[in-house]
């Protein structure tokens, strides 16, 4: 299995966090966002309230203290990686 078969293979879905942002969380950033105690509230605001620049195809979200690395497909959020500012 390829490397990107086996990233969407682990794929979870969080489902709506406020009935209408749906955020897809890779394995990747599930794991990040653990190890950085970041919480799935504190990745919407930064989607929703960080300031943002594209990057090689995604949008990167910058918020407090981590930025939030994700795409967006139709109206779907889809994280890939959550990492520290500094």
């Amino acid at each position: 299995m390829s490397e990107r078969q086996n990233e969407e293979s682990y794929i979870n879905k969080t489902g709506n966090t406020d009935n209408t942002m749906k955020i897809i969380m890779t394995k990747h950033a599930r794991e990040r966002m653990i190890s950085r105690g970041i919480s799935l509230e504190e990745v919407k605001n930064a989607i929703l309230k960080g300031s943002k620049r594209v990057q090689d195809g995604k949008i990167v979200a910058t918020y407090r203290y981590f930025e939030v690395v994700y795409k967006k497909v139709n109206e779907i959020f889809v994280v890939v990686t959550v990492s520290p500012r500094w």
